[in-house]
């Protein structure tokens, strides 16, 4: 029989084991507590930040005249984003008064040092700073964040040359906008509607008569997912004249007038049953009797999209009462054709 000793390596090796073990847990709850410390610390820094300077801004934004503290150096972070969440919410001269505050605190000179920062989030809050101050200063800083591998710095980066300059600001959008094909149309055209979309209707729809064939429908959609009325005319004639099946679609989605009905009706039959789906709820928004017969025509279309669509737009039709709809389905043959109706009225009843 083998006994084990003090002596014995394998004693001294599970000792060693056990004890860095223990060391390695203990390390762990003491980092777990500092961390736990240091952010309570920062969460009470940050209440009595806002509590002292939430109503010393509040004061300016209503006219009153007020004396801003110094601000320490910690506190650049929790001031730029109160400041900044006020921005995005208010409208009108309180964004002015805003921009008062940050200047008298020095805001945009620490949001120009923070440009310079290694650090991504300080570049992001800098940036979205500089922006809502429409700092001219920033530009060349601004304008080389635009081609940054972080998506997010290079949208962020965009809007702010919008907001400072939004006719220099197009042809670097232009520009991006090719490149960057997974950038949101619809946060692009808030950025764009904010600035003043007016501006935009006419470089676009040039750059869209010059572009590539994928590129020209992307720059369409954003024109109309911007509903600028400034760009109807335009729309209308290139809907009259176009073949691309993409840009027919975007375009029909803006027609709305009583003109619009023969363009519309035009394209009730085209080959793309996403062209003619689409036609159909642009018809029932602007139709008049008589339009519910090509309307009924389409719930015998092979296309599924296309039967839910003409659907859809019959009982969107202002003329067509329910009680007319349920006898229009009763008088349909084919069974696909009275479910599809059954299954919108069903809709229409639910919501």
């Amino acid at each position: 029989m083998r006994f084990v000793t003090l002596a014995d390596p394998q004693l001294w090796f599970a000792f060693d084991a056990g004890l860095l073990s223990f060391g390695l847990v203990l390390l762990l709850a003491f980092t777990l507590a500092v961390l736990r410390l240091r952010l309570l610390l920062a969460s009470r820094r940050r209440r009595r930040f806002l509590n002292r300077w939430r109503p010393l801004i509040m004061r300016h934004l209503v006219g009153l005249s007020v004396d801003f503290p110094p601000m320490m150096p910690a506190d650049w972070h929790t001031f730029f984003a109160y400041w900044n969440y006020l921005h995005e919410s208010l409208r009108g001269d309180a964004k002015g008064r805003l921009n008062q505050v940050a200047r008298a605190v020095g805001a945009d000179r620490e949001a120009r040092r923070m440009l310079r920062s290694r650090g991504v989030r300080d570049r992001l809050m800098a940036t979205l700073t500089l922006g809502n101050l429409r700092e001219p200063s920033a530009w060349k800083e601004l304008d080389s964040f635009v081609t940054s591998d972080n998506s997010f710095l290079a949208l962020t980066a965009m809007r702010a040359l919008v907001q400072i300059d939004s006719k220099a600001a197009i042809p670097i959008l232009l520009s991006q906008l090719n490149r960057r094909k997974h950038w949101s149309l619809t946060k692009i055209a808030r950025m764009l509607r904010e600035a003043g979309e007016e501006a935009f209707v006419e470089p676009l729809l040039e750059a869209a008569s010059l572009a590539p064939r994928e590129s020209a429908s992307r720059l369409i959609h954003l024109l109309t997912a911007l509903h600028c009325t400034a760009a109807l005319p335009d729309i209308r004639q290139l809907l009259a004249t176009t073949t691309d099946a993409g840009i027919i679609v975007d375009c029909l989605t803006m027609m709305s007038a009583e003109s619009d009905r023969p363009l519309v009706r035009r394209h009730l039959a085209h080959d793309s049953g996403t062209v003619r789906a689409q036609a159909a709820l642009a018809l029932g928004r602007i139709g008049i009797p008589g339009d519910e017969i090509p309307l009924v025509a389409l719930l015998d279309d092979p296309d599924w999209w296309v039967r839910y669509r003409a659907a859809q737009a019959l009982a969107e039709l202002p003329f067509l009462e329910r009680h007319a709809l349920e006898l229009l389905q009763a008088d349909l043959r084919d069974p696909d054709s009275r479910n599809i109706v059954g299954q919108v009225l069903a809709e229409r009843d639910a919501a």
